[in-house]
């Protein structure tokens, strides 16, 4: 933004859910944010603590805030894609209910974007404790994740950088990213996705951008040690690793309505057993090509996860009929290049 310009309009899309704690602090923190004219768009899916009542209050003393609510829990995609639907300003960006953002935040990541021809961009955030008080500097290094940029959506399904609340992107991506599937696994991949049909994906790489608040109702390690660790933690347990399968299926299965090359590594998740691990070659190629830019450690662990869960997961009907790629091929096509 040049000297005397009038702040660039921005829309905040936050879904709320029993958010009451915290949730004033955080809407603080996006009102005051410098040089862009904020339009804080706050959807609540049948909270049943004070949530709806404080939104309401906070919304009668600052009329940038608008506030609705869902007549039935819709979830946070469903809630997600509502939220997309309001956007008509030229950038939008998501909240989390709990967090605190930097003033200089949306600032900092639009001026970025605009700089290097993104379309998306995401920072990294600090980790802090229900208080504020700071535990850890840096997200992404706490957990060993290195920032992704690029045309490809694929690293960010197994080693995401782009954690939601630090995503600033273009009005246009909203529109790609719509309607969200109500399937979908991770909507962060899936915006991504958007962009990177569109252009690219940046990292603002200025620091962290803004606190991540870790409590009882959300917690997250500030490390996860190193790949050994790692992998004994995932193969350890039957049901996480199941678990994690499953996501890791239904993100590629997402993707590949994007990239219908996807299809045959969606198809690689839904076997089981020893037919899986005949697929293990062509899934370990797929990692390598795809996958690098989250590194050799990353490809490791997943190709680990993989193999392991040829005994661990198994596939149901439902991850057998999409696995092929055939279903609901058609419903993203505008994601095409």
């Amino acid at each position: 933004m040049t000297a005397g310009s009038a702040p660039t309009p921005i829309s905040v899309l936050l879904p709320m859910y029993n958010g009451e704690a915290y949730l004033a602090e955080q809407v603080r923190s996006i009102l005051d944010q410098e040089g862009v004219d904020v339009r804080l768009f706050i959807i609540d899916d049948c909270s049943h603590d004070g949530s709806l009542a404080l939104a309401d209050w906070l919304a009668s003393e600052d009329k940038r805030i608008t506030v609705l609510e869902n007549s039935k829990n819709r979830g946070l995609i469903g809630t997600l894609d509502r939220l997309l639907s309001l956007v008509k300003t030229p950038y939008f960006s998501l909240s989390d209910q709990d967090d605190i953002w930097d003033p200089g935040k949306l600032r900092t990541s639009i001026d970025f974007l605009e700089s290097n021809g993104h379309e998306l961009v995401y920072s990294d955030v600090r980790i802090v404790d229900e208080a504020g008080r700071e535990q850890t500097s840096s997200y992404l290094t706490s957990r060993k994740i290195r920032p992704i940029e690029g045309r490809d959506p694929v690293p960010f399904v197994f080693r995401n950088p782009a954690a939601g609340h630090t995503i600033v992107a273009r009005r246009e991506v909203a529109e790609r990213a719509r309607p969200m599937p109500s399937d979908l696994v991770f909507h962060e991949a899936w915006l991504v996705a958007a962009a990177c049909s569109r252009g690219s994906v940046g990292f603002v790489s200025d620091g962290p951008l803004g606190s991540y608040r870790v409590h009882a109702s959300n917690v997250v390690g500030l490390t996860d040690g190193g790949i050994l660790q790692k992998a004994l933690r995932i193969l350890r347990n039957r049901a996480n690793l199941t678990r994690r399968e499953r996501i890791r299926a239904g993100a590629v299965r997402s993707l590949a309505r994007v990239d219908p090359a996807l299809s045959e590594v969606a198809a690689c998740y839904a076997a089981t057993g020893l037919k899986r691990l005949t697929y293990i070659p062509r899934h370990v190629r797929f990692l390598l090509i795809r996958n690098r830019q989250a590194g050799l450690r990353s490809v490791a662990v997943e190709a680990a996860a993989y193999a392991f869960g040829a005994f661990a997961a198994r596939g149901t009907t439902e991850e057998r009929r999409v696995g092929n790629g055939t279903a609901n091929r058609s419903a993203l096509s505008r994601f095409r290049c």
